[in-house]
């Protein structure tokens, strides 16, 4: 077995039994950790001076960021969301609380197509849905890459501030990461807020 093919078998088995984990939860647990979540996401410093933030629509247990994407647009925060644009790409579509959303091929919610666009490395800030995450910023995602290949285009130039967004008992001594993997700067959980590495970042 190589060494990519044993990582991506660890990576699978991760997958498995986190999102079993979190798609046991209760409603009313999925409530409280949103409430929660939205506090501390507010809580950020540089949430306070973001003007762009891209975020998503929660799925698979994911927690929701919903009341979060309440408030911010309340504060004058523009959100923008997800929109599968072809085979594993993606960009990010303006959104406000209440809009008109679509199905997509793989059965999540996302803006139409005529809702205006921005690029990533246009965004402050992105909140990242996560399966399993470490203290140093390692994360993982579904597999899908579509958040690799849309922060791909960010190399060698500005990149917003990427934060991570998970409930606490998907944290893992360590994700098993690979070349093309790009490290987180902030986790948040409902319980707390954690800086990782620290990243040079320049506009």
């Amino acid at each position: 077995m190589t060494t990519d093919t044993a990582i991506d078998s660890r990576k699978r088995a991760l997958r498995q039994q986190m999102r079993a984990r979190r798609r046991a939860l209760s409603p009313a647990a999925q409530a409280q950790a949103a409430q929660m979540l939205d506090h501390r996401i507010r809580q950020l410093p540089a949430y306070r001076h973001a003007r762009n933030v891209a975020a998503y629509l929660a799925s698979d247990g994911e927690v929701s960021l919903t009341p979060f994407l309440k408030q911010a647009t309340r504060q004058g925060k523009r959100c923008y969301l997800p929109r599968i644009t072809g085979k594993r790409a993606m960009r990010f579509h303006r959104y406000r609380p209440g809009q008109a959303l679509f199905t997509n091929t793989y059965g999540l919610a996302e803006p139409g197509s005529r809702q205006p666009w921005r690029a990533l490395k246009q965004m402050d800030m992105v909140l990242m849905p996560l399966v399993a995450f470490d203290r140093q910023g390692g994360r993982l995602g579904m597999g899908g890459g579509f958040y690799d290949r849309a922060l791909a285009q960010c190399r060698g130039a500005y990149r917003p501030l990427l934060v991570g967004v998970a409930h606490d008992f998907q944290a893992v001594d360590r994700v098993p990461s690979q070349a093309w993997d790009i490290p987180l700067d902030w986790l948040i959980t409902p319980t707390g807020c954690h800086r990782c590495a620290a990243r040079k970042r320049r506009r």
